[in-house]
């Protein structure tokens, strides 16, 4: 309640202790204020605030107009002398004649604190808010990252228009948290490259029997051993994510542009939903509940139909080197079920599409969706 106004930040690491859901401490919060988060008290001081401010940018348009918040609000600023007299909490800036309090990571977060640290579970405080910075592929990856969150409203439509395949990942890095910590810097990068390969390559596969079955893939969990970041990183971490926890669940945009789904550089178009689209408590319940099981077996002549409750149902094995008209007259039948979900999709996929042309673009939209990895001096 001392504060004129309260402000989100850049920061990647938090100042408080768990459980503390107070303002950042001024002392330790040097990081950008970020204006994606804001609240002002409605009195002269924030007015006469708010004027200079709009003068300032309106003057120059080379200004952002967040570093011209930051300039004026900090102007005169002493974040260890000069605080409220009556909460040590609210640094006193805009030289000396405004109270402004940082916003705690942890709830009122940004892209990184929210959801690559998690920060809310690590302070064991509650998320209030999220602004999405530090992401990649502009909206279409904000979007798809709250999808992930579960924070992102669609309409029924978004479950019950559609069909869907899903993918096994078989080769997921499993290293242990404690001994990949042991690893040198370069031995660290080297095994997340080979990890992200190992895990894409499946869903690649996916791809391209989503495309043969006019059907939308649902993306897999990633997992991720090092960030991603377009500055150097600090031994895999973002610089001044300390509290950081490697390794963690990649969100999407990290490992495949979701803009690269869909742009040019391929007549094909892929059609997904996000890893976390089948828990979405929005999902409709036979959903979640009913799929279609496909196995490859080497001993198997001709498709055959099984039952199992491990798997959920109805399983479909098919023998290994199918054709794309063998796989669609094997899985035709099976249409009206809603999710297909393949166990080994690259050698489902391996003899690839009948038609040339189809398989050259296929192709230039998985080499469009190679991912982005930090280069070796950084």
């Amino acid at each position: 309640p001392e504060a004129d106004i309260l402000v989100s930040s850049d920061m990647l690491h938090s100042t408080l202790p768990p459980g503390d859901d107070g303002l950042e401490v001024p002392e330790h919060a040097h990081a950008p204020q970020n204006i994606g988060i804001m609240f002002f008290r409605y009195n002269q001081q924030t007015i006469k605030f708010v004027r200079t401010w709009l003068d300032l940018i309106n003057k120059d348009e080379k200004i952002w107009d967040q570093t011209a918040f930051n300039d004026l609000a900090r102007a005169g600023w002493d974040p260890i002398n000069k605080l409220h007299s009556q909460n040590k909490r609210v640094y006193i800036g805009f030289n000396g004649s405004l109270a402004i309090g940082i916003l705690p990571v942890s709830s009122f977060s940004g892209g990184h604190t929210f959801f690559i640290q998690k920060m809310y579970e690590v302070k064991k405080v509650t998320p209030m808010m999220v602004h999405c910075t530090f992401q990649y592929g502009a909206n279409p990856g904000k979007r798809n990252r709250m999808r992930e969150a579960h924070i992102f409203k669609d309409a029924p439509s978004y479950w019950t228009g559609d069909k869907f395949i899903s993918v096994h990942v078989g080769k997921s890095p499993n290293m242990a948290p404690t001994d990949f910590a042991k690893l040198n810097y370069t031995q660290k990068k080297t095994y997340n490259v080979r990890g992200l390969k190992a895990q894409l390559e499946p869903v690649y596969a996916g791809i391209g029997l989503a495309h043969v079955f006019n059907r939308s893939i649902i993306v897999p969990p990633i997992a991720c051993y090092c960030d991603r970041y377009w500055e150097t990183l600090d031994d895999c971490r973002l610089p001044g994510a300390t509290q950081e926890r490697l390794p963690f669940v990649c969100p999407m945009d990290y490992v495949i542009d979701p803009i690269g789904l869909t742009d040019a550089a391929s007549k094909m178009i892929v059609r997904w939903r996000e890893s976390s689209f089948l828990s979405n408590p929005r999902c409709p319940r036979d959903l979640q509940e009913t799929r279609l099981n496909v196995y490859l077996s080497a001993k198997a002549k001709a498709p055959v139909e099984r039952w199992s409750a491990q798997d959920g149902g109805m399983v479909l094995v098919l023998p290994l080197n199918m054709t794309q008209p063998a796989l669609m007259a094997a899985l035709t039948p099976y249409a009206h079920i809603q999710h297909w979900w393949f166990h080994d999709p690259v050698r489902t996929f391996q003899l690839g599409f009948s038609d040339p042309e189809t398989q050259k673009e296929w192709h230039s939209r998985v080499a469009r969706l190679a991912p982005v990895v930090q280069p070796e001096n950084m």
